[in-house]
């Protein structure tokens, strides 16, 4: 686009002293270069000796020599080209002073008068076009950047870096301003020479920003830290770390990885190529301390190294923790099929597998039973001798070591016998009159299933067992109708098909009995101002056990501490010391040798004063417990007067009096009569008492207590092949008691017995385990409480197996690189992972020419790529790739495409667009930096439409040539593109980056030039040394070139040689000469305009010969006087001097009798001759002049007159 011309010039009138020189530089910014017109007092200046105009690209300058007052006057410049023109005013005065020999001054000239004023204009700065893309410069490069300014007052002029001023002076980035130019030059960059430069100039009227971006490319710099190192074990340890905050300006193409022993100052290479950003390094020694270091690498080499903390290579974990005891099952003759729980604690490290031992029970050494390590926590052991006892014991390894052995189990090897003692033999509850004990199987089953428990009891002083219960199926029971205060044995045998096994019995005898019931009514009487008679009925029962005493208990109002009274075996006392007018509460507790009971309070507060008025209700307590279907009777005794009305109700309504309930009022008492109390008799009472002086009520909480309802929520939360996991909610209605344990049976759905599973869950859910896989299922639970068991709450059927099913075949596997010796393939996760998370997969290979698959990994592989290492140079290989979930390994995907173990050649880089028609786009790009050791044969072009397309080929003949144009394209549409190369091995490499977005049109852009900074000044060559210019010129279409010399068409024909390409273009002039000095103009034009750059050339060469005629004058016998002009071309410099020569013309000698700068020479020592007889004597003048520190020389001969 065109730039209007402007004109910058910080002063517009100059004063001064005639005599002196006057420099007058005016900065000029436009495009194209603007024409520049010079005028005085409305007519074009015209250049003398002693006035010079000199238009250079950015620059017009006045040159003034020794001014004169003619030179005084008003100057006008104008800057014009298409864009536009512009004009400015200049005021020239040289004013004189006279001086004469006696040394007085003249009075000075006229002058001007001007008014002193600050011109206030705000900053403006101009920077070529090219600066506005981003600079790319290879490191150690030098880059510069100018920009011409303008403002007044003067700005200040500041270059800042990323944000931070730059520092001028330093040895790398100079800074160098004019007052209208301003330069930034860094040398030998690097990488962080890269980023933004801001040029920022500021005066009173403003502040103006321009910025230039600069990428160096460059080696990368150190990864990003820090570099975490994560010991697996005392030989193996993972690195991580992050890629570089600076790639250079290209991507990195790996990572090398070094290490080093603390003790040792040399490093050792652990891994040369790596492209991931984590490593497992394997083959530490266990105790050493190592530092690894890391460096990033791109196409220009490899970056600082990063370096880790010291650390010690030792295992991170321990030995595991001993496993649970070995449980025995399917005992034979001569084997015995064994199972056991995981540890605690692995260590920190997983479980690798169990070693399992046994020894005979009197022998002393352990042997182990497996050969291999066991990886399933349940093995047969075989080879035993029949009717031994044998101890076995597990022990578990992990990558620490082989930890602790479980504790040892008994197994008493025979054929089929009654079971062994149940073990674990507990007495869960003891009653009044009831005991609830609990068991777990014995040990030894005798070889078949325990059909049933036998449970006895005996009393202490009786010898003999009684049978309970004959066929108990459940591992607990609850033992009725004992005798309160008794003490008794119980003991469970365990009965299979061969008939009782042996019994186990309670360790001590039991006594039946609990803990008292709570005291009766408790009657308040005698209370003065300092003391209060309490009296109280005795509990319904001692709980089997004689009551020892009775506790009594107060409480001051606003106090939460109670206060123990006394201990009285006694069933009243009288309580002494109380603060008169002060309310007291009191609860009583009767205790025997099974505990205190729960306390039964007095719940109104005794104040102690004297005859109150107000009612007063006497209430012990406020809480009455009854068992469905008995009788209730709530009393309640008051005071008052006059005598207080008394009014029941039951949760905010009125108590309605039926056939079951009635209520009684005396003068001392009100009582309530519940005949066969149901559930719907539970609530909250509440007791009025209204006379004269007050109102007064009580709450009075009634609780009907029976067994519990059923469960609710009842539901299969979780399916295995061999657990069930149930979850319920509590009964809604708890029967008034707290639920006390839940009751779990199952059954085959083939059987229609139920099967205890546990009789004394806490909780509201269970894992069911040891279920048969494939096995249809029903479960049950029902609610206990301490008055009896809910009905049962039952599940639909369930199946025992997994919820899940093995994964679908891995999709998408593709060789990602391949070599002579290592190939890595990836694929995708399968479709469907059958329910359970895919723990690994199994990778197979096999030669295209062989039909037999082989598995290349060990154990799983949990990444979604995998390096193979073992494969023979020049075989074709395919893959083929199967997931595993707990369900079991799945089908193998469709196997990848033959690849062949050959070293890839890289991908082509820099794939560029050079030129786009409505038809075509043509590419151009750069050769793969690695041809894979063998050479490039071809390259395959190919091309999308976007958006939904496939990739396309768009040459069908071998392509050999680094660019290509793509043709036959539909107008409009967008593509992508991207080249692959292809080797002399047959092998392909990876498409290259692609193009991006390219829309099939017309794409017209105005031509650009772009010279170098030293064409911008004058161009100086020696004569016979070669001129050459040179320009990156852009646009689309691409541009014609066409070079002028002083406004006229060169010749490319002898010494002139003109080229050009689609970006670049240069002139050449060989053995230059004096005449080749001038101004070039290079212009380029397309459809989208013209453009042009001058470029100013001198040609140093040696001057010519200087001006005729050679003239003599003072002639006389001995001397003569020579005059002569100044030569027409001084070749390029001023002349220094003249050399001056005479040659007499009949010894024809030459003499050099001066050399000396004026223009006129008096020549002694001439022969006195006859004009007649004189010989003629010519005389050669000769000047010299310097050329770039070299004298050249050059002689023309003028012939002198003959009557010299």
């Amino acid at each position: 686009n065109a730039i209007r011309p402007k004109l910058q010039l910080t002063f517009n009138t100059f004063t001064v002293k005639s005599g002196e020189d006057l420099k007058i530089e005016i900065l000029v910014v436009g495009d194209p270069a603007p024409k520049i017109e010079w005028k005085k007092e409305g007519q074009a200046v015209k250049e003398t000796s002693r006035l010079e105009i000199l238009n250079k690209a950015s620059l017009t300058l006045l040159h003034i020599r020794h001014g004169v007052r003619e030179h005084s006057g008003q100057y006008s410049v104008t800057a014009s080209n298409s864009a536009g023109k512009d004009t400015t005013t200049i005021t020239v005065v040289f004013r004189v002073t006279a001086k004469n020999s006696a040394g007085v001054w003249s009075v000075p000239s006229e002058s001007i008068t001007i008014l002193a004023q600050d011109v206030i204009e705000a900053p403006t700065a101009f920077i070529d076009p090219t600066f506005k893309s981003t600079i790319i410069i290879q490191a150690g490069e030098t880059f510069v950047i100018e920009a011409d300014y303008f403002g007044k007052p003067l700005p200040e002029v500041a270059w800042l870096k990323d944000g931070k001023e730059i520092e001028k002076g330093t040895p790398k980035i100079e800074v160098k301003n004019t007052i209208t130019h301003t330069t930034l030059t860094a040398r030998d960059c690097t990488r962080v020479d890269g980023g933004r430069y801001v040029l920022s100039l500021s005066n009173s009227g403003g502040t103006t920003t321009i910025s230039v971006n600069v990428k160096v490319l460059d080696r990368p710099g150190s990864p990003d830290g820090p570099l975490k190192v994560k010991v697996i074990s005392a030989e193996k340890c993972n690195l991580n770390w992050n890629p570089p905050l600076n790639d250079g300006g290209a991507s990195i193409t790996h990572y090398i990885i070094e290490k080093r022993e603390t003790s040792r100052v040399t490093w050792t290479e652990v891994e040369p190529h790596i492209e991931d950003i984590s490593y497992k390094v394997t083959k530490l020694v266990c105790g050493k301390e190592y530092v690894f270091r890391i460096a990033a690498v791109n196409k220009y080499g490899a970056g600082d190294f990063l370096e880790s903390e010291p650390f010690v290579a030792q295992n991170p974990f321990k030995p595991p923790s001993a496993p649970s005891t070995p449980v025995a099952s399917a005992v034979t003759g001569d084997s015995v099929v064994l199972t056991w729980e995981r540890p605690e604690s692995d260590g920190g490290s997983e479980i690798d597998g169990y070693i399992l031992e046994k020894r005979d029970k009197d022998g002393v050494r352990w042997t182990k039973c497996n050969k291999r390590r066991l990886n399933d926590m349940r093995f047969r052991c075989t080879g035993l001798a029949e009717g031994h006892y044998y101890q076995f014991r597990v022990l578990a390894e992990n990558a620490a070591g082989v930890g602790a052995p479980s504790e040892s189990t008994f197994i008493n090897v025979r054929v089929l016998d009654s079971p062994s003692a149940p073990t674990n033999l507990e007495v869960k509850d003891v009653k009044r009159d009831s005991v609830s004990i609990s068991w777990e199987p014995p040990l030894i089953d005798g070889g078949t299933k325990i059909s049933h428990y036998i449970v006895e009891k005996r009393e202490e002083a009786r010898k003999a067992f009684t049978s309970v219960c004959s066929n108990c199926v459940r591992n607990s029971y609850k033992i009725d109708n004992l005798h309160q205060g008794s003490f008794y044995y119980f003991r469970v045998i365990a009965v299979n098909e061969f008939g009782p096994g042996q019994p186990a019995e309670t360790a001590e005898a039991v006594k039946v009995s609990e803990a008292p019931p709570p005291p009766g009514k408790i009657t308040l009487s005698d209370v003065t101002c300092n003391s209060a008679r309490l009296s109280w009925e005795k509990p319904d029962h001692d709980g089997g056990s004689k009551i020892a005493s009775y506790t009594v208990e107060m409480q001051t109002r606003g106090d939460n501490i109670w206060t123990k009274y006394s201990e009285s075996k006694a069933l009243e006392v009288t309580i002494d010391g109380m603060t008169a007018g002060k309310e007291y509460f009191f609860r009583v507790s009767a205790v025997n040798d099974k505990g205190t009971s729960e306390p039964k309070s007095l719940l109104t507060p005794v104040v102690v004063k004297d005859n109150s008025a107000k009612p007063v209700i006497n209430l012990l307590n406020n809480t009455f417990n009854v068992k469905v279907g008995n009788d209730l009777k709530i009393d309640v005794p008051f005071k008052g007067m006059p005598l207080p009305t008394v009014v029941w109700n039951k949760e905010g309504n009125m108590l309605k009096e039926t056939s079951r309930v009635t209520v009684q009022t005396s003068e001392s008492a009100s009582q309530v009569f519940i005949k066969d109390a149901t559930r719907f008799d539970a609530g909250v009472y509440e007791v009025i008492l209204s006379n004269a002086a007050g109102t007064t009520s009580a709450e009075i909480f009634v609780n009907i207590f029976e067994r519990p309802g059923p469960p609710s929520d009842l539901s299969v939360e979780e399916v295995s092949a061999d657990f069930v996991s149930l979850t319920w909610q509590p009964p809604l209605y708890t029967g008034g008691s707290e639920i006390s344990n839940y009751i779990v049976e199952k059954r085959d759905i083939g059987s229609s017995v139920w099967q205890n599973v546990s009789a004394t869950v806490a909780r509201s859910s269970i894992k069911v385990s040891r279920l048969t896989q494939g096995t249809e299922y029903q479960f049950r639970v029902a609610a206990e409480n301490r008055y009896g068991k809910s009905q049962y709450l039952e599940t639909e059927t369930v199946i025992a197996q997994y919820p899940f099913r093995p994964p679908g075949p891995p999709t998408n596997i593709h060789v990602v690189q391949a070599s002579k010796s290592v190939m890595i393939i990836a694929w995708d996760k399968p479709d469907s992972d059958g329910g359970s998370p895919i723990i690994g997969y199994h990778v197979e290979s096999k030669d295209q020419s062989s039909i037999l698959w082989t598995k290349v990994n060990r154990s799983p592989v949990i990444e979604n790529q995998y390096k193979v290492t073992n494969v023979e140079e020049g075989l074709i290989y395919e893959f083929r790739i199967c997931a595993e979930n707990l369900a079991g390994v799945g089908p193998c995907g469709k196997p990848s495409e033959s690849v062949a173990a050959r070293d890839q050649c890289d991908a082509p880089s820099n794939l560029k667009v050079t030129n786009v028609t409505n038809t075509s786009v043509s590419l151009s790009w750069d050769k793969p930096h690695y041809d894979g050791g063998a050479k490039i044969t071809s390259y395959i072009v190919e091309r999308i439409e976007l958006p939904d397309s496939c990739w396309l080929k768009c040459n069908f003949t071998n392509l050999m040539d680094t660019f290509f144009e793509v043709s036959e394209l539909s107008e409009g549409e967008q593509y992508e593109f991207r080249v692959t190369a292809k080797n002399a091995a047959e092998c392909f490499s990876a498409p290259s980056e692609t193009t991006g977005p390219i829309t099939v049109q017309h794409d017209i852009e105005p031509p650009i030039i772009i010279l170098d900074e030293k064409f911008r000044q004058v161009v100086v060559v020696k004569a016979g040394d070669v001129l050459k210019i040179d320009a990156e010129i852009y646009g689309r279409p691409n541009p014609t070139v066409f070079w002028l010399k002083n406004g006229r068409n060169i010749s490319t024909k002898g010494r002139v040689e003109i080229l050009a390409t689609k970006s670049h273009t240069s002139l050449l002039v060989r053995e230059s000469v004096r005449k080749d000095s001038g101004q070039y103009t290079l212009t380029v034009q397309n459809t989208g305009g013209a453009t042009s750059r001058a470029v100013t050339c001198k040609v140093l060469d040696i001057p010519g010969p200087p001006a005729g005629p050679l003239e003599v004058s003072g002639q006389s016998a001995e001397k003569c006087t020579l005059s002569w002009g100044p030569p027409h071309e001084n070749g390029g410099a001023e002349v220094l001097h003249y050399v001056v020569e005479k040659c007499e013309t009949s010894p024809s000698c030459s003499h050099r009798p001066y050399g000396h700068p004026p223009q006129s020479l008096q020549s002694p020592g001439l022969l006195l001759r006859d004009e007649s007889s004189m010989p003629q004597l010519p005389m050669a003048v000769k000047e010299t002049c310097p050329l770039t520190n070299q004298n050249m020389h050059k002689r023309a001969e003028i012939r002198i007159p003959r009557n010299v």
